[in-house]
């Protein structure tokens, strides 16, 4: 059997909800800052959703707040905070972890990237600011990675994302090199229309993706290639499909 040259992966920091764990939290003492949400408005369908839920004495995941120099900011939960308060709640699970500023903005970003509820173009464009920010832009070893990496953990076109860079940071747009110079391996591109089967399939290879990145045993990631090359053999096979150029 023929072996590649391995290829160090781009080390991922774990989650640091993982190792925090529930706790009680009077819900007057988490600050609500407008610099932590993305969204421009909750959305009451949500909201009124949530509060039926909540009624029901159903669980819903507890909301997440970041300690900030010892102040609880909201960083995710924001439809069922206020739902709470709608029924009345005084306090909440809640999962608590101590970070920096700039990491539980982006944290928050990047919750509602995970969320059910869509965001707005503009929305998306303020989870890339956080990302950047919160040098989400580079490798462990400061490498920048290349727009196609950042337009996929985004699901926007390197296109857009390097248009951004350029308005939004044009320092770091100066160390990727000229508008036709791409830096970093690349990664997968944004399918051409992403209607929500599509977009649901592209967020099911990115996270087969970042498992794999963030895997550092070979057999480990020799089955996730072995199961990855199945999958791709057998979608060939199925056929009524067509190659669509990038």
């Amino acid at each position: 059997m023929k072996h590649h040259k391995s290829v160090t992966p781009r080390k991922q920091i774990v989650s640091p909800w993982e190792c925090a764990k529930a706790t009680e939290i009077i819900i007057r003492r988490i600050r609500r800052d407008a610099s932590y949400q993305v969204r421009r408005k909750l959305d009451q369908v949500t909201v009124k959703r949530y509060v039926g839920v909540f009624l029901a004495e159903k669980e819903m995941p507890p909301i997440k707040v970041a300690l900030v120099n010892d102040v609880p900011h909201l960083v995710d939960g924001w439809h069922r905070l206020a739902a709470l308060e709608q029924i009345g709640r005084t306090a909440t699970r809640a999962m608590v972890i101590e970070t920096t500023e700039r990491e539980a903005k982006w944290l928050a970003a990047s919750a509602n990237m995970e969320h059910g509820l869509a965001l707005k173009p503009g929305e998306v464009r303020a989870v890339f600011r956080a990302f950047v920010r919160a040098r989400k832009h580079r490798n462990a070893r400061g490498v920048l990675l290349s727009y196609r990496e950042i337009g996929f953990e985004s699901g926007k076109p390197h296109t857009t994302v390097r248009n951004w860079m350029m308005k939004d940071f044009p320092k770091v747009a100066a160390e990727y090199g000229s508008m036709e110079e791409f830096k970093g391996k690349g990664g997968l591109t944004e399918l051409p229309v992403l209607e929500p089967s599509m977009r649901e399939a592209a967020e099911a290879l990115h996270r087969a993706l970042s498992t794999f990145r963030t895997t550092d045993c070979p057999q480990q990631r020799g089955a996730i290639l072995q199961l990855a090359e199945g999958v791709l053999q057998e979608m060939k096979e199925a056929g009524n499909w067509e190659a669509i150029p990038f």
